[in-house]
C-alpha cells in the first residue's frame, strides 16, 4: 500500500513537472515572438532612416552625372523601398516558416546605387547586419541564364510589385490601379536602357494566380509576374538588373539560399 501511495505521488510530480515545462517554454517562444516583432519594427525604422556615404552617392553620381540632387533623392527613396520589401517578405515567410522569398530588382537605376552600395563592402555589411540579420548579396547573371529562365525572372517580379503595392498603400490590399514607382522610375527618369513595364502585365499575371488552382504559384516568395519585353538582357553588364541575390543567414556563412534575378526591359 505504502509503494501504490509513493509510486502515485512520483507520477503526480512527473506530470506537474511536465504541465510546468510546457508553461515555460510556450512563455519562451512568446517572448521570442515578441522580440522578432520589435526587431522587424526596429530594422524598418534602420533602413528608412539610413544615410548614405558620400563616398557611396558621388561613386553613384559617376554613372548618372545628369541626375541632380533631387532626382538621387528619389532613387535612394527606391532602393530603401526595395529593402524593406526584402525585409518585409522575409519576415512574412519566417512567420510562415517558409524559404526565404525569391524577389526581382525591376529597376536599373536602383540597382546600380545598390551595386555601388555593395562596392562600400565593410559600411554594406554593417548595413545588412543591422537591417536585415543577415547578407544580402547582389550577384549578376549571365544574360543568356536570365533569359531561359524568364519565367522565373517573371515570379521574382510580381512578388516584389506585390509587395510594393502594398508598400505604398501603407499596409492596405493593394488597389487595382497601383503601379509602384519602383517600377516606373527608369521610364519617369529617362534612364538609358532602363527597364519598362506596363500595369497591365502584372494585373494579367495579378488574374491569373486569382484563377489558377496550383496552390504553389499562389505563394507569397514565389509568386510571378510579367516583366516586359526582356530585349535588354542581351545588353546586360556586371551592374545592371539581372541580379541573383543570396541571403547569409550569418554574416560570413555560406549562402542559404538564392533571391533574386531582375529586371524586365522596355524596347
Amino acid at each position: 500500500m505504502e509503494s501504490l501511495v509513493i509510486l502515485g505521488i512520483v507520477v503526480i510530480a512527473v506530470v506537474f513537472f511536465v504541465i510546468v515545462q510546457k508553461v515555460n517554454s510556450k512563455k519562451a517562444s512568446d517572448k521570442a515572438t515578441q522580440a522578432e516583432e520589435i526587431s522587424f519594427q526596429q530594422r524598418l525604422i534602420l533602413i528608412n532612416n539610413y544615410v548614405f556615404t558620400e563616398n557611396v552617392l558621388n561613386s553613384f553620381r559617376k554613372y548618372y552625372p545628369q541626375l541632380d540632387n533631387v532626382v538621387v533623392s528619389q532613387v535612394i527613396e527606391q532602393l530603401k523601398n526595395y529593402f524593406i520589401i526584402v525585409l518585409t517578405a522575409t519576415h512574412d515567410n519566417t512567420l510562415q516558416k517558409l524559404p526565404k522569398p525569391i524577389l526581382g530588382m525591376p529597376s536599373r537605376v536602383v540597382d546600380d546605387l545598390w551595386h555601388v552600395f555593395i562596392l562600400d563592402s565593410r559600411i554594406y555589411m554593417a548595413f545588412c547586419k543591422q537591417c536585415f540579420g543577415f547578407y544580402l548579396h547582389h550577384n549578376s547573371a549571365d544574360a543568356n541564364v536570365a533569359y531561359q529562365r524568364k519565367q522565373t525572372i517573371n515570379d521574382q517580379l510580381y512578388t516584389t510589385w506585390v509587395y510594393a503595392g502594398q508598400l505604398e498603400n501603407k499596409g492596405n490590399l493593394m488597389m487595382v490601379d497601383t503601379f509602384p514607382m519602383l517600377f516606373q522610375i527608369d521610364d519617369v527618369l529617362n534612364i538609358p536602357q532602363g527597364f519598362s513595364y506596363t500595369l497591365e502585365e502584372f494585373l494579367a499575371k495579378a488574374r491569373l494566380y486569382r484563377n489558377t488552382t496550383n496552390e504553389s504559384a499562389k505563394g507569397v516568395g514565389c509568386s510571378g509576374c510579367s516583366g516586359g519585353s526582356y530585349t535588354n538582357k542581351n545588353n546586360y553588364q556586371d551592374n545592371d538588373s539581372n541580379n541573383n541575390t543570396k541571403y547569409d543567414d550569418n554574416i560570413s556563412s555560406d549562402s542559404s539560399s538564392s533571391c533574386s534575378s531582375c529586371g524586365g526591359g522596355g524596347d
